[in-house]
């Protein structure tokens, strides 16, 4: 069937572009209007980027101070009294350099650790904290590092940690060095001072029900929300309006505050304390419904064009094409109603279904060669499995880890195990004597290596179900994957019991014949030599009888 070409008038796709071109017009100087009134009225996105500055402002205070107390850890760690406090602690003198780093940097807690992460001294530190039990050690294991930890008293901490080392030692670890500040009450009054926002910390506990804090100025559900979408959305931070009876509400920036395992601790929240007017003018409101309302009556004509132009010739070519593919009927054929893409789609889907068709031919024809190369293959296995059943040898398969993979029916007539009762079975357990069970595991063992060379044939004795062993003379090869790798031992095994047997009853016999033969030769010599003797007496009696003959 010839393929048909598709035609287009004016369609669906250029439809839509007009209806969404003009919708759009309308739209921006709507907003353009809209945006105009807003902005003269409001002070909202100057206030909103005048809070993003004092995120920027504060995170720069943030690095500034780490990079003090990185700069103080660095030089106080390298400090012969700080090493010298580690072997012999001192409080005096401890205290004289705790107030020397508290008064030149301003800090709220010094701690020196161990090598094994235990405090040595410490002087209002939150490492002391029974909430925080394991965090010396995790700090000390942590070697540099610097961020934030929530404490079990309700405190916030900036820390950092410098690792203290022996002298003249590159990786002589020794100690730690901590050095940290308080976020609390002074630090919010020093941040507002320098920002002019006010800055609260509430702990995740605020607005979970364990610790209620002071929330009194924003609802719990405010402060959940900006907790959840800080949480799942990783932002580094929240623009946020909090509204209050009598049209009036806040300006607020959140941040999510993460201590140094990075789990999510609490909230850090900048506010701008001015408070302003959701609708001061009459005409701005009027003005915002009627924008409103026009795009809602706007979004039920274009709804209404696009069900008439689009959907309902989808649903028709939908609703053609599924009766096609439920009958299975792969001859049927739409008919293309008009010359925009919904008949395109007719076209190019008839198009599909000629190439369907003749694909379908061929498939079929294939899966009859396959039917009868796969019954071909069943009875070639058929076939094989019955030869290797009449073997009266042993046809064993044992995968890398000892387990039988295959064993053919001689196993039951040497061993008495059934073939059911072996496979997925250790070989090793079951038949192999535990004599002698680790000497045929370190062949097996070479062989799964590769050196299978000296391993071509060998003798093992292997276990009945009664308990008697067998003598058994192997052939081995291995089976390789695709890949090449070995994946199983293959073991051809002929029991040679009776043939031992055999071959040690007639060497018994003929070391017995040799042994009868060797007395027979003995006594066969002694009647020779008895022989000689008598022929002599006999030739010496005649000679004395011809001289008595002779005499006178």
């Amino acid at each position: 069937m010839p393929q048909q070409k598709i035609k287009f008038s004016i369609g669906i796709r250029r439809r839509l572009v007009l209806i969404f071109l003009g919708f759009s017009v309308f739209v921006i100087l709507s907003s353009f209007l809209f945006s105009r009134f807003w902005l003269m009225s409001y002070s909202d996105r100057v206030r909103s980027r005048f809070l993003e500055h004092s995120y920027d402002s504060l995170m720069f205070f943030f690095d500034a101070s780490r990079t003090v107390l990185e700069g103080a850890a660095q030089v106080y760690s390298e400090d012969q009294r700080i090493t010298g406090l580690l072997s012999a602690p001192d409080r005096a003198i401890f205290g004289n350099l705790t107030s020397s780093l508290k008064r030149r940097f301003e800090l709220d807690g010094i701690a020196v650790l161990d090598d094994q992460g235990s405090i040595k001294l410490s002087d209002n530190t939150f490492l002391e904290d029974a909430h925080n039990l394991g965090l010396p050690k995790l700090v000390s294991s942590m070697g540099k590092t610097s961020g934030f930890w929530y404490s079990g008293d309700d405190k916030l901490w900036f820390f950092s940690s410098l690792p203290i080392q022996a002298a003249k030692s590159q990786d002589g670890r020794i100690g730690t060095l901590v050095l940290s500040f308080l976020l609390d009450d002074r630090f919010e009054k020093n941040i507002s001072l320098k920002l002019g926002v006010k800055a609260e910390f509430f702990h995740y506990s605020s607005f979970s029900g364990k610790s209620p804090a002071d929330v009194s100025r924003f609802p719990d559900t405010l402060l959940l929300t900006s907790w959840k979408e800080l949480l799942y959305t990783q932002k580094a931070f929240l623009v946020k309006k909090d509204l209050k009876e009598g049209a009036e509400g806040y300006l607020f920036l959140d941040i999510l505050v993460r201590d140094i395992l990075g789990d999510p601790i609490g909230i850090l929240r900048i506010t701008d304390q001015d408070s302003y007017t959701l609708f001061p003018h009459r005409d701005i409101l009027f003005l915002l419904w009627s924008v409103i309302l026009f795009l809602a009556f706007s979004f039920i004509f274009m709804v209404k064009v696009l069900t008439r132009h689009i959907t309902m010739p989808l649903v028709k070519l939908k609703t053609a094409i599924k009766e096609i593919t439920d009958s299975g009927n792969l001859s049927g054929r739409l008919a293309a109603a008009s010359e925009d893409e919904v008949g395109g789609l007719s076209l190019e889907f008839n198009n599909m279904l000629d190439t369907l068709e003749g694909m379908n031919k061929k498939i079929n024809n294939t899966n009859e060669e396959l039917t009868i190369l796969y019954g071909d293959l069943l009875e070639q296995k058929r076939f094989t499995s019955e030869v290797l059943n009449l073997a009266p040898s042993i046809v064993l398969v044992l995968l890398p880890d000892g387990r039988i993979k295959y064993v053919n029916d001689a196993v039951e007539a040497v061993t008495g195990f059934k073939v059911e009762e072996s496979l997925g079975r250790f070989w090793f357990d079951q038949f192999v004597p535990f004599s002698s069970r680790s000497q045929v595991k370190a062949v097996f063992d070479e062989i799964l290596g590769g050196d299978i060379g000296p391993h071509r044939q060998k003798e093992s004795c292997i276990l009945t179900k009664d308990g008697r062993e067998r003598l058994v003379l192997w052939n081995n090869s291995v089976l390789k994957s695709s890949e090449g790798n070995i994946s199983a031992v293959l073991s051809v095994g002929q029991d040679i019991t009776e043939l031992k047997e055999m071959q040690a009853e007639l060497l018994k016999k003929i070391s017995d014949l040799e042994r009868f033969y060797k007395v027979s030769m003995d006594r066969e010599k002694a009647i020779l030599h008895l022989k000689e003797q008598i022929n002599e007496l006999k030739a010496k009696c005649n000679i004395l009888e011809d001289r008595e003959k002779k005499a006178p």
